[in-house]
């Protein structure tokens, strides 16, 4: 038989190595989320499924390796706000902002983005419009394209009623026109495309946000569609200048969300 008082010595071991295994885990997991690698989960919707690994761990006594990860975040995090060269090279890839060509376009195509529960577009929704409606009037162009956006939430909120506040403050003269529901970029770049083949144009002006022009343009093109691709002017960081620690973390968590967007739509075949 064991000696007296092992096995609670053991449990109470094992009980420590869980809890520092869930602790380091989630830890890990906001550091990483906070660069870019949450994806569609969140920087809050990995921290259950991150204290059930790391209890895990903790209890195989392998949180040594949870300690690696959080070395590697905070390094990866230390190395963005203490180097803009770093991060300017790194987010400068995702970045495409064509010139208009001399032609012009026929339609200008402006993205969408999420939703707030009281049915306004975010900043970043508003900053796509704001660009593409500057766009369309200064080149005159006959058409303004909208990609259409349902809160999940709530159904009933779509992007459309902000969207024509916006258009109607501008007094736009071209022909507002709404693609169907889309629900990620490749479909509206289908959707878009779908418009545009009953509609006759061919030539179309991309409004999105500078780190996902590559990736959005990239996939109008594959739908056929004449593509110039405009990076709209940005009020959440500032991606030109990344002056700040803050907007250099900003770009390069967004670099590294589009990193993995390239790849999932590579392995689906979608680029």
């Amino acid at each position: 038989m064991p000696p007296k008082g092992k096995a609670p010595a053991a449990g109470a071991e094992r009980g420590r190595g869980v809890a520092a295994g869930a602790i380091l885990a989630v830890t890990a997991w906001v550091l990483l989320a906070h660069l870019g690698l949450a994806g569609k989960l969140g920087v809050w919707g990995g921290v259950l499924p991150s204290l059930g690994v790391g209890a895990l761990l903790g209890l195989l006594g392998a949180a040594r390796l949870l300690w690696l990860a959080n070395f590697l975040a905070v390094a990866m995090l230390t190395a963005t706000v203490a180097t803009p060269d770093v991060a300017r090279q790194f987010t400068r890839r995702f970045v495409r902002d064509d010139s208009v060509p001399k032609d012009g376009v026929q339609a200008v195509v402006v993205l969408s983005a999420m939703l707030t529960a009281d049915g306004q577009l975010d900043g970043v929704g508003a900053d796509r419009l704001l660009t593409g409606l500057g766009l369309a009037k200064r080149l005159g162009t006959p058409i303004l394209v909208t990609t259409r956006f349902r809160l999940p939430e709530d159904p009933a909120i779509t992007t459309e009623a902000d969207q024509g506040r916006l258009i109607a403050l501008a007094g736009l003269g071209a022909r507002w026109i709404v693609t169907r529901e889309v629900f990620d970029t490749r479909d509206e770049a289908q959707a878009t495309a779908a418009l545009a083949a009953r509609e006759g144009f061919t030539r179309v002006a991309v409004v999105t946000s500078p780190m996902h022009t590559r990736r959005a343009c990239a996939l109008f093109e594959r739908e056929k569609l004449s593509v110039t691709c405009v990076a709209a002017t940005s009020r959440d960081a500032a991606f030109r200048s990344l002056k700040s620690p803050a907007d250099r973390v900003r770009a390069v968590r967004l670099g590294m969300y589009e990193t993995i967007a390239w790849a999932y739509y590579r392995l689906r075949g979608w680029l």
